[in-house]
Parts: C-alpha cells; structure tokens; sequence
C-alpha cells in the first residue's frame, strides 16, 4: 500500500522469498508501530483487506476522515509549516520520460540486464 509505505518508509509486507511475502500479504497482518495516526491506520487497514468483496474501494478511500478532515495532533499548531503543492519544483528527467514513454508505448518494457 502506497499510503503506508509513505508515512512508514517502507512496505507493509516482507518476505525472505517470493513465496513468503505472498504468504505475509496474504496473511493480512501489518506491524504499525506506535506513531501511525489513529485515522491513518483505519484507512490502511480497510485498503488492504484480504478479500476483495470487503477491502474499501478508491471512492471509500477518498472520503475516508484522514483524507478529508486530516488528523488532529496536539503538536500540530504550526500550520505555516505545511506546504503546497505549487511551493515545490518538480525535476524531471526527460531522459527518463522519454525512456518510460517509448517502453510504454512499443507496449513491453525491457528488463535491465543482469550486469548493472
């Protein structure tokens, strides 16, 4: 889940092989740790639900609290801290989009090779 990923700084399932992390996600169960935002980790849980019949959907997620109303910290009085979407310049690496864009377009993307 990219969400937990982005507030924890790494994925919520590990595995030693592909067969164990297909068996972690499986599993469902995911160590938070003590700082995750009470909202936050409800949003998470229902997005990795095991069974897709009962996991929230990109509606539910969008309107869930955390998304809409953010989470209240005790801590959170500095509100000049927060920044913008337009206060940050992107860099791109046209390159690189360039690269994306043809693998995508050609409709196969080539491996790197074993070497690099």
């Amino acid at each position: 889940c990219v969400v937990f990923s982005m507030l924890t700084g790494r994925p919520p399932f590990r595995g030693e092989s592909l067969e164990r992390l297909f068996s972690s996600i499986l599993s469902g169960k995911v160590h938070f740790g003590e700082q995750m935002p009470p909202l936050a980790r409800h949003l998470i849980l229902n997005l990795l639900v095991v069974s897709p019949e009962k996991r929230y959907s990109a509606e539910d997620a969008r309107t869930h609290p955390w998304l809409v109303e953010g989470e209240d910290d005790e801590d959170d009085d500095d509100e000049e801290a927060a920044v913008e979407p337009s206060d940050v310049e992107a860099t791109v690496d046209e390159a690189a989009v360039a690269t994306v864009g043809g693998a995508a377009g050609a409709g196969a993307a080539s491996a790197p090779a074993d070497d690099e």
